[in-house]
């Protein structure tokens, strides 16, 4: 039976209430002294708190929301205002009350309202149950000890507004990075909106800034920047955005104002910015092709992703994680890698960094007909990720020959024959690799 907390300091009102709502299913306790409501509101587990404004005490209701929304942010608490206190309720709207009713208060509207409110509270449970298997999930990757060290300085600024810049070459996961930071603020529970910025795609600016932030039309019209409210916006690869595009930036930040075309009016946004990039803006600043303000604006604390070949204790995580994402795709049983596979994924350079480890990987996958993972699959799923690519870098045939005939000893060796039909066609994924479902 959900549990309802009512502080009113009219006793009659109380009893009138409680009697009302127990018709209903609903079980209501009631503090007439503010001071103990408070106490009791922070001490038990209430699915909703019914508070009156003007109360006859130390305490009004605005206080004990404040106080509450302190301790408590994700307890709904429904406000209860006469006529006159509405000016008041709509401030404790603004203070996070999920909702106001006036007095005399209808009972269905106050049953409705209840209702919803605890709905609330579930969703509201259900996404830090979401939000702690993803913090598991990212647990699961390997983090050097260059880049913890760097998480742990970083740590110390998660819950500011400053901005952040990742800088890295391609492929380091500079956006992972930037949702760890996230995930890891006050900011969690708000939304996580990334953009990845392309001075060719004529839309950029519209999908970035919107038409009209309180459209009810879709989310495009909105423009990222009010979605993001509350929460984080990433900006990856920030050198592509358009000239014009970094002066209406550098006007939001400036300003911490949203206003978006086709709107009169200005609106505030509570948004914190991390950018990325994989090239040198210091560099671009100086030939005038990115604003030297804005980079000083967005590189408040600058954070350095190396490049993968730099942390290859990395490896044996990453591995991990994309062998998960990759059998739960092809809905395969996760196979087994040995050590001496993972030692020879390390001595590779990986030019293309976690995107060249993640194809390798899907490869390895594909090839792999056995629980555990050798060193020749891991050859061979090198040899066929060099061979695509070379394939479409349009290389002469000479210089695939020698890789077609490494990668068909390998297949000769692990099968008995070796024909068109089968070449590539037992392994537990090819059917699903084959039929365009690649990851």
């Amino acid at each position: 039976m959900p549990g309802i907390l009512l502080i009113d300091d009219n006793e009659a009102y109380c009893e009138q209430i409680k009697k009302t709502l127990a018709l209903k299913d609903f079980s209501l306790h009631y503090e007439i002294d503010p001071e103990k409501g408070l106490e009791s509101a922070l001490e038990n587990n209430w699915d909703v708190v019914l508070l009156d404004i003007v109360l006859n005490g130390k305490l009004d209701g605005l206080e004990i929301l404040r106080r509450l929304k302190t301790k408590k942010q994700d307890l709904p608490v429904i406000m209860i205002s006469g006529t006159s206190t509405l000016d008041s309720a709509m401030q404790a709207i603004q203070e996070g009350a999920y909702d106001y009713l006036e007095k005399p208060i209808d009972i269905e509207r106050l049953m409705i309202c209840i209702q919803h409110a605890i709905e609330y509270k579930k969703l509201i449970f259900l996404n830090h149950h979401l939000h702690e298997e993803f913090t598991k999930r990212i647990a699961t990757i390997g983090i050097s000890e260059t880049i913890r060290k760097a998480l742990e300085r970083l740590s110390t600024f998660t819950d500011t507004m400053e901005r952040i810049l990742i800088t890295g070459e391609r492929g380091t996961g500079k956006e992972l990075m930037a949702r760890m930071l996230h995930f890891g603020s006050k900011r969690k529970y708000g939304p996580f909106i990334s953009f990845h910025c392309d001075i060719q795609a004529e839309d950029n600016e519209t999908l970035l800034f919107g038409t009209d932030c309180n459209s009810q039309e879709p989310a495009s019209r909105k423009g990222l920047i009010c979605q993001a409210d509350t929460g984080t916006l990433f900006l990856g690869e920030i050198s592509k955005l358009s000239v014009n595009g970094q002066k209406k930036l550098l006007k939001f930040i400036h300003k911490n104002f949203y206003m978006p075309p086709k709107f009169d009016d200005q609106r505030p946004v509570d948004i914190r910015i991390i950018a990325s990039t994989s090239v040198d803006l210091a560099a671009l600043s100086k030939e005038g092709k990115f604003s030297e303000e804005l980079l000083d604006l967005l590189s408040t604390f600058t954070f350095h992703m190396p490049p993968l070949r730099e942390r290859l204790d990395d490896i044996p995580g990453l591995v991990d994680h994309f062998l998960k994402m990759a059998s739960a795709q092809f809905n395969v049983p996760k196979p087994d890698i040995s050590e001496k596979a993972l030692n020879l994924l390390k001595e590779q350079k990986w030019e293309k960094n976690m995107t060249q480890l993640k194809s390798v990987v899907i490869h390895i996958l594909l090839l792999s007909k056995s629980r555990t993972i050798d060193e020749n699959i891991v050859k061979a799923a090198l040899t066929v990720y060099r061979l695509m690519h070379d394939l479409l870098a349009n290389k002469p045939f000479t210089e695939l020959e020698k890789d077609l005939k490494a990668l068909y000893l390998y297949y000769s060796k692990s099968h008995s024959t070796v024909s068109d039909d089968n070449f590539f066609s037992d392994s537990p994924v090819s059917s699903t690799m084959m039929n365009g479902k690649h990851p």
